[in-house]
C-alpha cells in the first residue's frame, strides 16, 4: 500500500521504463520486492534518484539485511 503510488511518480516523470507490446513498464513490485526496469544506465540513475525522493516523500525508508 505505501508504494502503490510509485508508478505514478515514474509515469510522471517520463523516465525510464521499457516498452512491451504498446505499453511502458517502469517497474515490477511484490510484497516488498521492486525491480527497476530500464534501458540503459542513465535512466536508471534518473530513476534511482526519483525513488529516493518518492521515499523521502513518503517518509519511506530502505532497509538493507545481510544474509
Amino acid at each position: 500500500m505505501y508504494i502503490a503510488n510509485l508508478d505514478k511518480k515514474f509515469r510522471g516523470g517520463a523516465i525510464g521504463g521499457i516498452g512491451i507490446d504498446k505499453q511502458r513498464i517502469w517497474n515490477l513490485t511484490y510484497a516488498d520486492d521492486i525491480v527497476l526496469l530500464v534501458k540503459n544506465r542513465e535512466a536508471l540513475q534518473d530513476m534511482i534518484g526519483s525513488f529516493r525522493r518518492f521515499l523521502k516523500e513518503n517518509k519511506l525508508e530502505i532497509i538493507y539485511r545481510k544474509n
